[in-house]
């Protein structure tokens, strides 16, 4: 019932709105005072006026409704509902000569009147106060505060607005909800800024004296079934969507990513009604894929606000039927849940048959998910009264299925099999098994492809193998020769891959091949599906060879591209059509309005290149006609009307192409002329290559006015060379042009000794060019690796240092906290081998770089060195049923006991990194460079005179050295 009062209250409040703003302004003798304004039920004698303000239960809507009824006994002083007619003599009796009509008599819209359009939008949303909407418009939206008072005394007045009336509901809301008793709701009031006296007005039929309660807990609840899902949102959310919506509007909707953050947000805050205008909006004007059509129809069928199930219902079916048509022709999930939806509907038997042949044809052909449509197909088969026409209806569709190559084909048999066996179809296997060895035969033949499409699928290998993937098996299929089973793979293929437009353009293609003359209604909506769910100059292009109308070159012309240049190949294509048909009106009318969509989406230098060299196209294409004296008349038409239009107007590279065409189409020598001297005293022409933000103005003119005398130049050489010796011994025009050569040349110059010094004092390019503008000093260069405290890396001296002591110089504190671990097991995790070790802040475990299988070390760091020695102590222990060999980290450059160091314990050690042999000894044996692994990594004896006792390097050593020990 809340929210019926809230859809009801918007349309009262913007009819109430319109008269009020349109209509001339009321005698005082006509307007409602403030008594008449108050609700129904606040009413202090009989002759007051109703309005009511129902504060929905645990809902943040508002709902508000207005109707002035008169007094039976005086209707004269209530004015009359005005109709159109009435309006429109008003506003002709009034004089034009007040401050919101133009001189011309157009009337003029201020302040006040967008000050009163954004309290509508503000309680569009939720209920307000006059002091919270008064903060809203003054300290948000920047309103003055005598034009806010007066928009919130003209929705006073009108009824839109009432602080009574907002009481009343508030009290209502929180005592049926929240047990808030009169006093608690007169604080929260106050808070809010309502006048005591409005607060009186309101209490009256809710409180009585001394706070009692007057109204009934369930009086009016008998929709409280209605979900109460609703979300409290801030004032931040609804400012923010309130931007993105006039954002969108002022925009037509063109913003692809700001439609769909809107809808998300609507979605949030539960703003059924505005999320559904806006997902019409979204639709109208973008492709919707399956999720954003699923979460539609979710929506649909939870919102049980609006209309009875069956209304809810018949919405959904339109809705399945469309996102079926657009991106769903072969979804199981899509057709299924239509299937259900029209059951939910009561449909006629005819009517979900229909609906399931559709699927059979569609995802019913999937090789790993089409038997579900059959199983459900099947199912609603056997839920009619068992009699010999079902029985034939459920074998042809086992038949049917059993032809299809799908993976659970050996499955379907065995159903089938069962199935004709309790129906006492004992005859029946022998062609079931017939019809399995025809699909169980193209199946093996599919198999491979399906599995290569489920391993790049699952692995997520990236799209361009995906894209290979489904290219090979189409080109079987087409060598196979059943064109449905080829829609049905390019159906397949575009619901994963709907971006890419050349994919796009060979299903258009083979589908018109197919067709040809008998269903081009069918290639047509394809060509409109596929541009409409990759708009693309590259499929643009395509789809304009195969059919030209106005319609099309319309469309093609109101699509948003990215890049300019996109956008310019698909104007190209439309104006080379036209030229071909000798269209030359419709071409035109096409560089015109092209060129002004180009001017709304793009940064005037960037549209002007483009639009250039479109004309180029044009002109070249254009000129290969027989008709010369209607292509020059033409071509002349299309530059004098862009002569005086920005960008052009400004644009050297422009005036140029308009003096060569000029040339090519036979115009006479000073008309050419006379187009370089007007651009050249104009003084104001610069190639659109150099940017106005890096570039001054004064050298942009030069540069375009050196282009200019070039050209002209060139010109005059070879047309008329005496006219050239004159042009540039009078006027020395290529001396000008010199020197700005010169001037280019020592910038090029200085900017290569400007780079030298940038090698030497650091800082990227962006970072240089904004230092520049600035005028600041030079950013130093990021580093890559993290320089030591108090140190520069320049300012030290590393000659004549190996790696390993570079490293200690740089990072002196590099691994001081860290173990070395060793003999892991190759499927320890990282969480593990934290788990294992106390203290423990992070760990990495070494991984072969080509298999990416553990290398059975890893490094582990410790916050302080108690917990590394603690750590080194369990060395010898068990981890998942190996013994781990643990010690201290030796950073590269550490000495060890012979002056050489290494992670981990030395160079050598097989999987212990760098280091090995020579470093710290171990409890655990590793296989050293030379040896077999028995031997500690570094045992060192006294050497005697003869050389017995050096340190043992092999094996044979330390088992000789072991065995005299032992003697001894």
């Amino acid at each position: 019932r809340f929210r019926h009062r809230m859809r009801r209250a918007r349309v009262d409040m913007f009819l109430t709105f319109v008269r009020t703003t349109c209509a001339r302004p009321l005698a005082p003798a006509e307007r409602l005072t403030h008594a008449e304004a108050t609700p129904r039920r606040l009413k202090l004698d009989s002759s007051q006026s109703a309005t009511t303000t129902s504060f929905p239960s645990r809902t943040r809507g508002f709902a508000l409704r207005t109707r002035a009824q008169a007094n039976a006994d005086d209707v004269s002083e209530v004015p009359r509902k005005k109709t159109r007619a009435d309006v429109f003599e008003s506003l002709k009796n009034q004089p034009l000569s007040g401050t919101k009509y133009k001189s011309t008599g157009a009337f003029q819209q201020t302040r006040v009147d967008d000050a009163k359009a954004q309290i509508v939008r503000f309680l569009e949303y939720k209920p307000r106060t006059r002091k919270e909407l008064f903060d809203k418009l003054t300290i948000d939206k920047g309103y003055e505060a005598e034009d806010a008072n007066e928009a919130l005394d003209a929705m006073q007045r009108a009824g839109v607005q009432s602080d009574a009336a907002y009481a009343e509901a508030f009290a209502r809301y929180k005592w049926r909800n929240s047990r808030w008793a009169a006093w608690r709701v007169r604080g929260a009031l106050r808070q809010k800024g309502v006048d005591d006296r409005d607060i009186d007005l309101g209490f009256g039929p809710v409180f009585a004296e001394g706070g009692a309660i007057k109204i009934d807990l369930f009086e009016d609840d008998e929709d409280d079934d209605e979900d109460d899902d609703d979300v409290e949102l801030d004032d931040a959310q609804l400012d923010t969507i309130m931007t993105l919506e006039q954002e969108l509007e002022s925009d037509s909707w063109r913003d692809y990513a700001k439609a769909g953050r809107l809808i998300d947000l609507l979605r949030a805050a539960n703003l059924r009604e505005r999320c559904r205008t806006a997902r019409e909006r979204y639709n109208e004007a973008f492709a919707m894929d399956e999720a954003r059509w699923s979460a539609w129809i979710q929506d649909e069928l939870a919102n049980k606000t609006t209309g009875t199930k069956r209304e809810r219902h018949t919405r959904c079916d339109e809705l399945f039927a469309r996102a079926i048509e657009e991106c769903g022709r072969t979804s199981v999930r899509l057709h299924m849940g239509r299937s259900r939806n029209a059951m939910e509907l009561e449909a006629d038997e005819s009517d979900r048959r229909a609906l399931y042949e559709t699927a059979t044809a569609g995802p019913g052909m999937n090789f790993n998910d089409g038997h579900l449509i059959w199983q459900a197909y099947r199912a609603f088969e056997l839920s009619w009264a068992a009699s010999e026409t079902q029985k034939v209806r459920v074998k042809a569709l086992y038949l049917r299925q059993l032809k299809i190559p799908q993976a659970q084909s050996q499955a379907t048999l065995e159903a089938a099999k069962t199935w004709a066996a309790d129906a006492g179809l004992h005859n029946a296997d022998a062609a079931f098994h017939e019809a399995y060895a025809v699909g169980n035969a193209a199946k093996v033949l599919r198999e491979p492809y399906e599995a290569r499409l489920l391993a790049v699928t699952s692995s997520h290998e990236g799209d361009a193998k995906l894209l290979r993937a489904y290219a090979t098996y189409i080109d079987f299929e087409m060598a196979s020769g059943s064109p449905d089973r080829v829609v049905h793979l390019y159906e397949r293929a575009l619901s994963s891959l709907p971006y890419v437009a050349e994919l796009w353009r060979d299903y258009v293609l083979y589908v018109w091949s197919i067709s040809f003359k008998s269903a081009e209604a069918a290639s047509r909506t394809l060509m409109l599906r596929a541009v409409r769910m990759c708009p693309s100059s590259v499929l643009w292009k395509s789809v304009l060879e195969l059919e030209s109308s106005y319609d099309l070159y319309t469309h093609a012309l109101r699509t948003k591209f990215r890049d300019p240049n996109d956008y310019g190949a698909v104007l190209t294509k439309v104006l080379t059509q036209c030229v071909r048909l000798d269209d030359w009106a419709k071409a035109s009318g096409c560089v015109t309005f092209g060129f002004e969509q180009m001017a709304k989406d793009y940064s005037p230098n960037i549209m002007a290149a483009a639009a250039i060299h479109v004309l180029k196209e044009l002109v070249d294409y254009a000129l290969m006609k027989d008709h010369k004296t209607t292509v020059a008349s033409f071509i002349d038409a299309v530059f004098a009307q862009l002569a005086e239009r920005a960008p052009f107007k400004t644009a050297a590279e422009f005036v140029i192409l308009r003096t060569d065409t000029s040339r090519l189409i036979k115009k006479t020598q000073k008309e050419v002329l006379d187009l370089y001297d007007v651009a050249l005293q104009r003084g104001t022409v610069e190639p659109v290559g150099l940017s106005k933000k890096t570039v001054d103005e004064e050298t942009r003119r030069l540069a375009g006015t050196a282009m200019l005398l070039k050209a002209k130049a060139r010109y005059l050489s070879t047309f008329a060379p005496k006219k050239y010796d004159d042009f540039n011994e009078k006027t020395n025009a290529m001396a000008a042009v010199r020197r700005y050569e010169l001037k280019l040349a020592c910038e090029r110059l200085a900017a290569n000794a400007a780079a030298k010094e940038r090698m030497k004092s650091g800082g990227s390019r962006r970072e240089r060019a904004a230092a520049r503008r600035a005028g600041a000093e030079p950013i130093p260069r990021k580093r890559t690796r993290e320089i030591p405290e108090g140190g520069d890396k320049t300012d030290m001296n590393l000659a004549g240092m190996d790696h390993d002591a570079r490293v200690k110089t740089l990072f002196p504190t590099r691994d001081t906290q860290t173990a070395f671990v060793k003999n892991l097991s190759w499927d320890v995790t990282d969480a593990e081998l934290m788990e294992f070790f106390t203290g423990a802040v992070s760990c990495r475990i070494v991984k072969d770089k080509a298999t990416g299988r553990s290398r059975g070390i890893a490094y582990v760091d410790f916050g302080e060195e108690a917990a590394l020695n603690a750590a080194i102590m369990r060395s010898g222990e068990a981890l998942k049923g190996r013994l781990v060999d643990i010690a201290k980290s030796r950073p590269p450059g550490d000495d060890g006991p012979d002056g050489r160091g290494g992670r981990g314990g030395g160079r050598g050690s097989r999987g212990g990194g760098r280091g090995g042999g020579r470093a710290a000894p171990s409890v655990a044996s590793g296989r050293g460079r030379g040896g077999l692994g028995l031997m500690p990594r570094a045992i060192t004896v006294t050497r005697t005179d003869n050389g017995e006792g050096a340190q043992a390097k092999t094996n044979a050593d330390f088992r000789a050295m072991f065995v005299k020990g032992s003697s001894q």
